[in-house]
């Protein structure tokens, strides 16, 4: 009889020890799960984040093309005041075609001013004499 008593308390040990390791099986399953669940989350945000990055780039780089077309016409339009009066004669500093107040010389007269000057396109000074 002593053999019947000492399986049975093989068998009694042994149970236990089965449904311990079962349950730590399962809180280590529920473990995995729950990780891969927060990878599975994160690795979402990371491509919103992503996709929000490649909106903000595009509309850079919109931005950008629009930039560098103003930053053209603004070359373009330096390269015509170089090649206006800037620089020579008595119309130097003054575009051609615009006109201001000056005396008879092309010297500019706010006070008193005696003729309206403008430059031709070839830098040569017109001056129209006011009549009161």
């Amino acid at each position: 009889m002593k053999r019947g008593k000492s399986r049975k308390k093989k068998k009694d040990k042994s149970v236990p020890i089965l449904i311990a390791t079962i349950i730590v099986l399962i809180i280590g399953l529920g473990i995995e799960a729950y990780m891969l669940r927060l990878t599975v989350l994160e690795l979402r945000q990371e491509k919103d984040i992503n996709n929000q990055l490649n909106i903000e780039k595009q509309a850079l780089t919109s931005d950008l093309k629009s930039i560098e077309d103003n930053y053209s016409l603004l070359y373009q339009d330096v390269q015509e005041i170089y090649k206006s009066c800037m620089n020579e004669g008595p119309c130097r500093g003054h575009f051609p075609g615009i006109s201001w107040y000056c005396n008879n010389v092309g010297d500019e007269a706010i006070d008193s001013p005696s003729h309206i000057c403008s430059c031709d396109p070839s830098c040569n000074l017109k001056a129209v004499e006011i009549i009161l």
